[in-house]
């Protein structure tokens, strides 16, 4: 067997100007996925990976059994949250190994790349601008002992944060359906 093989990535978030984001564990989540055509035996099946709070993602620390060529593509899963965007890249990693007669041992080489062009190393940036996120708030007004009226009753939204970002309008009113 092969000396073990570690495919790893690291994660970032860039805030824009005058915001901040703190990255805990397992905010994001990435995909490993073997190609069909990989050999029988295949250390690495496809699944799902999680970052750790440092931005760290560790897809498989294996050892290889057997020669062949191994092809993987890694990338991350768009989790909708709000005011981060994605990052869309997608990696390949391929791992040949080798029988050297020589040595009676397997050999590995490695190799990443991404779009097409060789790369060092695996490397998922996000975006954040939580101007970019929104929220719907719904409320439903029920009353008792007379119909509701459109209009009867009215509901304001107001900021607990100064500078929170707010809705163009912060009262409404119910309609007939509550």
């Amino acid at each position: 067997e092969t000396d073990p093989v570690e495919i790893k990535a690291s994660k970032s978030v860039d805030p824009s100007d005058g915001n901040s984001f703190t990255m805990n564990g397992d905010d994001f989540q990435f995909e490993i996925e073997p190609s069909q055509n990989n050999p029988a035996g295949d250390p690495i099946k496809q699944g799902y990976k999680t970052n750790t709070a440092d931005g760290n993602v560790l897809f498989a620390n294996v050892q290889y059994e057997q020669p062949g060529t191994y092809v993987y593509t890694v990338h991350e899963v768009d989790g909708n949250r709000a005011g981060i965007s994605y990052d869309d890249s997608v990696y390949t990693i391929t791992v040949v190994i080798t029988d050297n007669t020589n040595t009676g041992k397997l050999e590995k080489d490695v190799t990443i790349t991404k779009d097409g062009k060789a790369v060092d190393a695996i490397t998922f940036n996000n975006g954040y601008d939580p101007a970019e996120a929104t929220a719907v708030i719904h409320g439903h007004k029920n009353l008792t002992g007379k119909d509701l009226e459109a209009g009867e009753f009215s509901f304001s939204i107001k900021a607990v944060t100064d500078g929170a970002p707010m809705p163009a309008e912060t009262t409404v009113k119910n309609e007939v359906t509550g």
